[in-house]
């Protein structure tokens, strides 16, 4: 079977020079056999293999004498190979450092070779082993919705990557990823239990979600951190008296990504741990609405509270809930990808550029939210004419089931620093909104946009990330009006690569 694979895959095999990683030393000998009994010239290579022999075995399979090397870690790292053109994945590994080592031996350039082929076969594996971790850690991106990618045939690869799944191994791929999934349940605490001795570090949420490549939300959005240890007996259940109402702010932690934002929110914590409300208040400055609806999610009237002070005061008897926060906001910090780039807008503001908000904390930011009200709505736009000002919240991949007819707006990326945008679809080019957008910079408007990929990952409300400012470069028909934005600071690249026309 592996060798109608590999000649299905590559039928020369004059041009190959290829790896294959095997389980034990046994079983590369038993490869290179099988390999060399059907004319496929192959070799042995392994920790044993003399120094002298092995540099024979290298110059043999550099000069195409030998067309594969079965090995077993000997060429994870360290050998610098730059004509391996074909990899066999012939062993499972649950560490992705492993995995990746290995398919790094093949995806040095060299002449004449214009691609790496990889044939990982799929078997019978442990109820425990991830195979979403191996195929994440090639996405460009992790925070992708595995199982869709495989559903898709991965459609965010990087350009010129492609994974082909067997029939029966794609059924079995996506089995494997449905039942990790489901079986949250089961798993976790097995895993939060047998942690320590099994990573060698200490548990927390960082280490926890890391080591076993949990995606955060789903994680949160069943139970708070505190919650998961008590359900694998680790610590007492928690007694808070909000805690079901304050789990969402954990998501919001998880969801939140400007390092400034990430500081200041890490010491308000600190200070409601111990009762401090009053430094609480000092440290949050004028931050301190945006984190009230970061924690609660709500304006205080709905929960019935009176004030700013009365929000942090209900916040700080939360002991159990301001722990997970304060070890969520720490991963918080070591994942963030957001840089400390300087933004100049034309009146004073806490947002950060490429950081990430949601549609309240956007809005008590640049103050059209009170405590007691949410304020300004819209759909997609956003107006604050105290600091005249418009934004725009754009999701660029809508879904009929999301959105209605009406507002599938085309929105999407034409490069880093282009911006295709279309407004509202009642609006025409005279219209006292059209007018304002045309003629936004001699009316001394500022357009913000902050975008977003989908509406929701893991069924969880996505947030916005801030693009900054943006001009507009030109506009054509109406309702709804086509618009070309030139965006002052250029978006992320991965935001583009997965967004851009053409995929």
């Amino acid at each position: 079977m592996i060798v109608s694979s590999l000649l299905r895959f590559e039928p020369d095999l004059e041009r190959i020079r290829g790896i294959g990683f095997c389980v034990s030393i046994r079983h590369a000998e038993f490869m290179a056999e099988k390999f060399n009994a059907r004319g496929i010239v192959s070799a042995l290579l392994v920790g044993d293999t003399v120094t002298a022999q092995r540099t024979e075995l290298l110059n043999d399979f550099r000069a195409g004498e030998i067309r594969f090397l079965f090995t077993v870690d000997v060429l994870s790292e360290g050998l610098d190979i730059p004509d391996v053109n074909t990899v066999l994945f012939l062993r499972p590994t649950q560490s992705l450092t492993v995995f990746l080592q290995q398919l790094g031996r093949g995806l040095r350039h060299a002449p004449e070779k214009d691609c790496l082929t990889v044939l990982d076969f799929v078997g019978q594996a442990h109820r425990r082993y991830r195979i979403d971790r191996k195929l994440k850690a090639l996405l460009a991106k992790r925070r992708f919705n595995i199982q869709r990618e495989v559903e898709m045939d991965f459609p965010h690869l990087p350009v010129g990557c492609s994974i082909q799944l067997d029939r029966i191994a794609r059924e079995y791929v996506l089995a494997n990823i449905r039942e990790n999934l489901r079986n949250l349940a089961d798993q976790v605490p097995d895993r939060l239990e047998s942690f320590e001795h099994e990573a060698g570090l200490p548990l927390t949420f960082g280490n926890f979600v890391r080591f076993h490549d949990y995606e955060p939300e789903a994680l949160l959005s069943r139970k708070t951190w505190t919650q998961w240890k008590a359900f694998a007996r680790l610590t007492e259940t928690p007694t808070d008296p909000d805690i079901s109402r304050l789990q969402d702010s954990l998501i919001s932690a998880v969801q939140t990504s400007g390092p400034k934002e990430i500081a200041r929110l890490r010491k308000v914590v600190t200070h409601l741990r111990v009762g401090d409300v009053t430094g609480a208040l000092t440290e949050a400055g004028d931050s301190a609405l945006v984190i009230h609806y970061r924690i609660w999610g709500k304006p205080g009237g709905k929960l019935g509270m009176a004030n700013i002070e009365e929000s942090y005061r209900r916040a700080s008897q939360n002991p159990s809930l301001l722990g997970d926060l304060e070890e969520v906001l720490a991963w918080a910090d070591e994942a963030s990808r957001v840089g400390n780039a300087s933004l100049t807008l034309p009146f004073p503001c806490s947002l950060e550029l490429h950081a990430t908000y949601g549609s309240d904390e956007i809005k008590a930011s640049l103050g059209g939210a009170s405590f007691e009200s949410a304020g300004v709505i819209g759909v997609g736009r956003l107006h604050f004419p105290q600091i005249k000002t418009v934004v725009s919240l754009v999701t660029f991949q809508k879904t009929e089931k999301e959105f209605s007819p009406s507002t599938m707006y085309q929105d999407y990326p034409i490069s880093r620093e282009l911006l295709h945008w279309e407004t509202q679809r009642q609006t025409s080019q005279s219209s006292e909104s059209g007018q304002d957008l045309i003629h936004h910079l001699e009316r001394g408007y500022t357009m913000l946009f902050f975008v977003r990929s989908r509406k929701k990952v893991e069924g969880i409300t996505a947030p916005f990330t801030f693009l900054g400012p943006a001009k507009l470069l030109n506009f054509r028909s109406e309702r709804p009006i086509q618009m070309d934005w030139r965006l002052d600071h250029s978006m992320p690249v991965e935001l583009f690569d997965e967004n851009r026309r053409g995929g």
